[in-house]
């Protein structure tokens, strides 16, 4: 290893020669030394050795050595510099081809979620080559569907689909018991609103629902309301009747004119809403019914 100054003097041939020797054997080991060459200017690449076993390629710009790369004699590897090596480092990873994980897994070791986002219209594809393979979807609290559809292979593929074995949530269809058993729910479970002089209504988990009147009270306009969604109320009297109720404007009715319950003690009447995406129409009305 050797470094030169970059000036061949004017001197005899001997001299020359050997000068020259000095240069060139300089180049041939990218102008190493312990310390910038006396006659590097900007854009001089060369190897600092300070460390015998792990030397540093560095670029001087004029002013100031900048480390391309660290060289490890004893590993045989090079780490360039600025350059973000693993996925920890790199914020914004992208693939230059498909990703095989031959016999290891894609895990979250701190408990975070993994998610599969498609590009636009994309569609995330779930499988694998052979029929041995399972699709396990674990499913949260959220308004997506499932789809399984068949793989383009020629063999036919069996599937397994494992929900959490947890209690059915409220309006929901689909259920599982304690063994992760499915089962279809037929309908939906008649939710009790709370009584009040402003009666709220949940559309999104009380689609079908009771209230019985403990006085006169005013309706409010269903949350969370989705466009084309039935909704059904019985609207019940106490057992001591002649109760009123007034309805927000967002219920419309025919002729823009609310219903008159019926007002005989523990009797009901039943309504039934369609969401046009901006007001709750009547679709139906049942009155003065029993309640036993």
């Amino acid at each position: 290893m050797a470094q030169h100054d970059f000036v061949i003097n004017n001197q005899g041939f001997p001299a020359f020669r050997s000068d020259l020797n000095d240069f060139l054997n300089a180049v041939r080991t990218s102008h190493s030394g312990t310390s910038l060459p006396s006659g590097a200017v900007a854009g001089t690449i060369w190897l600092d050795t300070s460390s015998a076993t792990v030397p540093l390629l560095k670029y001087y710009d004029g002013a100031d050595n900048i480390l391309l790369a660290t060289i490890n004699h004893t590993t045989n590897t090079v780490t360039f510099s600025g350059v973000a090596t693993d996925l920890v480092n790199d914020l914004t990873p992208q693939l230059g081809g498909n990703l095989d994980t031959n016999t290891h897994s894609i895990v979250t070791t701190s408990n975070a979620n993994v998610k599969l986002y498609p590009n636009g219209t994309g569609v995330v594809e779930v499988g694998g080559a052979t029929n041995s393979g399972r699709i396990q979807l674990n499913c949260e609290s959220n308004s997506h569907g499932i789809k399984l559809a068949s793989p383009p292979h020629s063999s036919a593929q069996s599937y397994t689909l494992t929900f959490p074995s947890t209690a059915p949530s409220v309006g929901k269809f689909i259920q599982t018991d304690a063994s992760g058993n499915l089962s279809f729910v037929s309908g939906f479970t008649e939710q009790t609103l709370t009584d009040g002089s402003t009666i709220s209504w949940d559309a999104s988990t009380q689609q079908v629902a009771k209230v019985t009147l403990g006085g006169n009270r005013t309706l409010s306009a269903p949350t969370s309301g989705t466009t084309g969604q039935f909704i059904a109320l019985t609207v019940i009297q106490d057992g001591t009747g002649s109760r009123t109720l007034s309805f927000n404007s967002a219920y419309e009715f025919t002729g823009d004119t609310a219903p008159t319950l019926t007002t005989t003690a523990s009797k009901a009447d039943i309504f039934v809403f369609k969401y046009n995406g901006t007001v709750w129409q009547e679709t139906g009305r049942n009155l003065n019914l029993s309640i036993t």
